[in-house]
């Protein structure tokens, strides 16, 4: 089976997320499965609270969830994300990231997933004083 995204691509979208999250005291993580999976947004849950995610001092993690074997994804985000956002953020950055998977451009599409959940993290969670990385920044498989 084909990789979702390079080794390179994979440490650009890392990258992506170092940078980003130096403006933020956000966690951002994102997660690719090859497993078949029957209820994508239930695992993307669980995935969310095994990787940590609900920890956060601030609750504002965010959490890009990509299953390969059914060509879809979960974008999600702990309760401080959903105080501040409206019902339609979370399909505004599913509708960018489908554009750009739609057209074969998968780079394209997560880094601009992280870069919508960056930039709300910035405006709403500037990075504090001693801006402490919580959460792992690199790809979590499985």
């Amino acid at each position: 089976m084909k990789t979702f995204l390079t080794n390179e691509e994979e440490q650009a979208v890392v990258e992506e997320i170092r940078k980003l999250e130096t403006r933020t005291s956000g966690e951002m993580r994102v997660a690719i499965t090859d497993k078949w999976i029957f209820l994508p947004e239930r695992h993307a849950w669980k995935r969310f609270h095994q990787l940590g995610m609900s920890r956060t001092v601030a609750r504002n993690g965010a959490l890009i969830v990509v299953i390969r074997r059914r060509r879809r994804f979960v974008v999600l985000g702990d309760v401080g994300i959903s105080a501040v956002v409206g019902p339609g953020y979370w399909e505004m950055i599913a509708n960018v990231m489908s554009r750009h998977l739609r057209d074969g451009e998968r780079l394209a599409a997560m880094l601009a997933g992280v870069r919508l959940l960056g930039e709300t993290m910035a405006t709403h969670w500037p990075p504090e004083e001693t801006n402490t990385d919580e959460l792992p920044n690199e790809i979590a498989r499985g």
